[in-house]
């Protein structure tokens, strides 16, 4: 009987990677105040001290269901957004939040842990906000108008960063290509002395319409390398070429794991594209960082 006995200090049990442990709560907001439909806007977590909220940021997509009326919701959900993360910053305690307007609703609090406040919202959101973890379902659906909003935004972004330490490369931006007089125009978005650069942009929700733009952008900037290797119409001392991707950071608490794994695939699907063109492909997660790599090849 003995010998199937371990004595307890020979077991080695792993440790445990929760770092941080809290308290979180949805945030529930009723469109129908009084009809008890709610529709799960946010989550809130509370760490000692610390407290991060975050929202649904798919609430547009109800729009198919409540029409124009879905721009009050969306409004009223922020409102209420920021009302709660003002009452935490002030005592921090989740229970003590008093709803600024009717139809507004604090969840269940519940105990959570995880490596940090964003890892404990990220498990919130799967498992309250089914209209978030619809967004990862829906990668296939085409962009709304306003998405081709969010490259150009991208793009002044990189542009006012790298205009802000060299502001002569500012003419460098929004390059025009056009072979025939009648042909479409092909906008390579920074050709510089050293270095010509497209960007693109992945976000879950609208992954198959960015990843596509990013395909064509790697046309333009291929054809474009054919060119000046090919052709020597050009004077040129350009010896990089690279498709530069924003990219949604992996941690993320807005979006599922489901969602940060298919911006994964995307990269490496991009990256094998690239590969084919001789373009280098690199996916980072800010404006400044993308900026960083222009002036750093301008620099060289």
């Amino acid at each position: 009987m003995s010998s199937f006995l371990t004595p307890k200090k020979s077991f080695n049990f792993p440790e445990r990677s929760e770092q941080v442990r809290g308290c979180w709560s949805p945030i529930y907001i009723e469109p129908m105040v009084g009809s008890g439909e709610r529709i799960c806007i946010g989550v809130a977590v509370v760490s000692g001290s610390s407290s991060l909220t975050v929202p649904v940021t798919a609430l547009n997509r109800l729009e198919c269901v409540y029409g124009k009326d879905v721009d009050s919701l969306m409004y009223a959900s922020k409102l209420a957004i920021e009302a709660l993360q003002s009452s935490l910053k002030g005592n921090g305690a989740l229970e003590a939040w008093v709803p600024p307007f009717d139809g507004i609703y604090l969840g269940r609090v519940r105990e959570g842990a995880g490596s940090s406040l964003e890892d404990i919202a990220r498990v919130g959101i799967t498992l309250c906000a089914s209209l978030a973890e619809k967004i990862g379902e829906s990668d296939e659906e085409l962009a709304r108008s306003g998405e081709g909003l969010s490259s150009a935004r991208l793009e002044q972004l990189i542009k006012e960063s790298v205009v802000a330490i060299k502001p002569g490369l500012g003419s460098a931006f929004d390059f025009r290509r056009q072979l025939k007089p009648d042909a479409r125009p092909a906008i390579i978005g920074f050709v510089g002395q050293r270095i010509a650069a497209n960007f693109g942009l992945l976000v879950p929700g609208y992954l198959s319409r960015h990843v596509e733009n990013a395909k064509a952008k790697l046309w333009d900037l291929a054809q474009l390398q054919d060119d000046l290797t090919r052709e020597a119409l050009l004077a040129h001392t350009i010896n990089r070429f690279e498709m530069l991707i924003h990219r949604v950071k992996d941690d993320s608490p807005e979006y599922t794991l489901r969602q940060i794994r298919n911006v994964h695939e995307a990269v490496v699907e991009l990256e094998g594209e690239a590969d084919k063109k001789s373009i280098r492909c690199r996916a980072l997660t800010s404006p400044d960082e993308i900026a960083k790599v222009i002036l750093d090849a301008e620099a060289a």
